[in-house]
């Protein structure tokens, strides 16, 4: 699950330019999400799994975990790191082949397999560093660590295992806790009236290309996701209350979305709060309706 800083930088890209620190952001966002996408399709086979995805905690102090299996009264956590080349660990730290070295890679892995197993003292806890890109080698005598090719025999043995319903219980639990915005996020939000309007697929992050006109639905002619108009909309609210972190209007979502604004107005008074009169009318998510990523402007 994407955190709401990662989220804003990623619908924020393309639609102006970036200055350098939101772009090492965006560039490490989309690096990271790719290792991930990897990492699911090895074990996209797998089935009726207590698995959690992207989960953060407040455990003295925030902590975050990539992925998280939880079969037969056991916690299996991944961290995956999506690097290149050839990589060596020494007394926890990690070299390239260039000389350059990433800070806090294992330090931030234990530290977060320390709490996981403190506050799942009922649970055996494994937890895996996993370097995912088939490009990637890393010289180490730590055991636990994984690199491509080793991903193969942990879905065999997942396969192997169940997850019962005390497993799905705890997967439900974890979840309830899971902190949807950083209290250290800091965003540098850009003038909403200078960005590019338009929707974005939330399948492959693209520009629908094609929004207007009468017919019933969309359809990304990049990954051909297809959303109908209501769903468009409703999409189109949510990326502009991301970026605008503040009221908005029905014209604007028309504007956005392609789509006229009687239509547009069905959908707002559906999903939406309203505030002001006639033209002045300004609108907000209800809360049932937002996404947890995103931050309450009330």
């Amino acid at each position: 699950m994407l955190n709401f800083s990662e989220a804003y930088i990623l619908h924020v890209n393309d639609r102006i330019h970036l200055n350098e620190s939101d772009a090492v952001q965006l560039s490490n966002v989309q690096n990271g999400i790719t290792g991930e996408k990897l990492f699911l399709e090895f074990f996209d086979g797998l089935k009726a799994v207590a698995m959690i995805h992207g989960l953060r905690l407040d455990i003295k102090g925030e902590v975050q975990y990539d992925f998280l299996f939880i079969q037969e009264g056991e916690v299996y956590h991944y961290e995956i790191k999506n690097y290149q080349g050839q990589l060596e660990e020494r007394n926890g730290l990690v070299k390239n082949q260039h000389g350059y070295i990433y800070k806090n890679i294992f330090q931030q892995f234990d530290r977060a397999n320390v709490l996981l197993e403190q506050i799942l003292n009922e649970y055996r806890v494994e937890s895996y560093i996993v370097f995912i890109n088939p490009s990637c080698t890393i010289k180490t005598d730590r055991r636990d660590v994984l690199e491509y090719q080793d991903l193969k025999q942990r879905v065999e043995f997942h396969q192997a295992k169940k997850s019962t319903s005390h497993d799905f219980e705890l997967a439900k639990l974890l979840k309830s806790h899971h902190l949807h915005r950083s209290k250290y996020e800091r965003i540098h939000y850009y003038d909403f009236d200078q960005l590019s309007p338009g929707v974005k697929c939330p399948e492959c992050m693209r520009f629908f290309e094609d929004c207007y006109g009468g017919r019933d639905y969309v359809k990304c002619s990049y990954c051909h996701h297809k959303m109908r108009k209501q769903e468009l909309i409703f999409e189109t609210i949510k990326q502009v209350e991301l970026l605008k972190n503040d009221y908005y209007t029905a014209l604007e979502i028309s504007k956005w979305s392609g789509i006229s604004k009687r239509t547009v107005h069905k959908v707002l008074n559906h999903y939406c709060d309203s505030f002001g009169s006639n033209r002045a009318t300004r609108y907000v998510l209800r809360d049932e309706f937002r996404p947890k990523i995103f931050n309450t402007i009330k």
